[in-house]
């Protein structure tokens, strides 16, 4: 008779109730400390590679019309577009809005007329994934964002 521990039992391969919990990190910008996107509170979109490949997207403007809350005029084509959140008017232009890339705002100055931030903005092949934090928070990492897109 031999004594065996329940702990020496082999843990070399992973139970099957964790493999379906793997995820992905993802960095999100309007937090003030590193979390999981599903412990945050913040309302985030994120759109990974795979997604941007699925969704063909071919402008800044095409993605942004797949985050919730924000409505998008696109008559300016590719560039030029007004993009505005749910229940403000559109004629601001991108004046409630800001784009970042990196953390850095692209165009902070929204009151030029035809100055919006998507003429300064592409997508390419170096976009690896796009982020979009809306609510309050996304007002006090974006001075440009008063309505918290």
């Amino acid at each position: 008779m031999s004594a065996a521990w329940a702990q020496d039992a082999e843990q070399g391969a992973p139970s099957s109730s964790r493999i379906g919990l793997e995820m992905e990190s993802i960095i999100v910008t309007g937090t003030m400390r590193p979390k999981e996107k599903i412990r945050s509170s913040n309302a985030i979109s994120t759109f990974n590679a795979a997604s941007l490949e699925q969704l063909n997207v071919q402008s800044v403007t095409e993605l942004v019309r797949s985050i919730p809350g924000l409505f998008v005029e696109d008559s300016g084509g590719e560039v030029g577009n007004n993009i505005t959140p749910r229940g403000f008017p559109l004629t601001t232009q991108m004046e409630f809005t800001a784009l970042q890339r990196d953390g850095m705002t692209v165009f902070y100055n929204q009151d030029v007329l035809f100055t919006q931030s998507d003429r300064f903005t592409r997508l390419s092949n170096f976009v690896s994934d796009v982020e979009a934090v809306r609510g309050g928070n996304s007002s006090i990492f974006v001075g440009s964002a008063p309505a918290g897109y």
